[in-house]
């Protein structure tokens, strides 16, 4: 199944990509 690959990562390492690719997202959007 696609995506399954996410929960071998870390909690922490999920948080620090999202929050990543929400401060990009934000900086295109404002």
């Amino acid at each position: 199944m696609e995506g399954s690959w996410v929960w071998k990562i870390p909690v922490d390492d999920r948080l620090h990509a999202f929050r990543e690719a929400w401060m990009l997202l934000s900086n295109d959007l404002w």
